[in-house]
């Protein structure tokens, strides 16, 4: 149901609108509808081609975010890292092809220097992580890349499990795990994930020896693509 912005004094709805931020305004418009008035300025959403988070090879501790923009030929180098006082000030949102993560800090988004970068909707989110991936640095990252169609997480350490992920990202249509949480057919199963395409690797034996055979078969039915890969 739309939000009843016009029921809102005129006044008032442009008041909102100044005070919003940028983001705050891309979710007004979406709730109350792109062609109430008072909504003046209308807030885009630009696109990017893609956002890569790494970390940098003579400085290991420098974190350098990579912006690419489709409509320029060369690529935009931001460094934000420890080090450095560049701090990210575009607010306006944003959707892209990718976002990725290369073996992130934990506190990646507590230091203040993201707290306006924001992508709204993007096809791809790529996390490869050489240690433990945390919820908390999952939930982060949706506080900030808001909506996906299709999640990568590649680590060799992850207690998250799959129902937490599809809980924040209900429009998966696509998924690859490389690694296998506790139950998770069942919690697959019992969200009822139609049409997913699913790519889970079974990183030891156990993985494979424990599945559940039958359920499996009610997963597969219910999937439009489920792939199990061992290493």
């Amino acid at each position: 149901m739309p939000f009843p912005y016009q029921s809102l004094p005129y006044g008032l709805r442009g008041r909102l609108r100044e005070l919003a931020t940028p983001i705050e305004a891309l979710h007004i418009q979406i709730a109350a509808g792109h062609h109430c008035s008072g909504l003046q300025p209308f807030q885009p959403l630009i696109y990017k081609v893609g956002f890569r988070f790494f970390r940098f090879h003579l400085l290991p501790h420098t974190i350098l975010l990579r912006e690419l923009d489709r409509y320029q030929n060369r690529n935009d180098y931001l460094k934000v890292g420890v080090g450095y006082d560049n701090t990210i000030s575009n607010t306006v949102p944003v959707s892209s092809n990718f976002v990725t993560f290369y073996d992130m800090p934990a506190n990646l988004f507590k230091n203040g220097k993201y707290d306006h970068f924001y992508v709204n909707w993007t096809e791809n989110i790529v996390i490869q992580q050489n240690d433990t991936l945390t919820l908390s640095f999952l939930k982060a990252v949706k506080l900030h890349v808001d909506q996906t169609s299709n999640l990568m997480l590649y680590t060799p350490f992850c207690d998250i499990s799959y129902k937490d992920i599809f809980i924040m990202y209900p429009n998966l249509s696509k998924a690859t795990f490389h690694y296998v949480s506790k139950n998770w057919i069942d919690d697959l199963l019992t969200l009822n994930v139609k049409n997913l395409e699913l790519t889970l690797t079974l990183v030891n034996f156990l993985d494979f020896k424990n599945l559940e055979f039958k359920k499996l078969v009610q997963l597969v039915e219910v999937c439009w693509f489920v792939q199990l890969i061992t290493v």
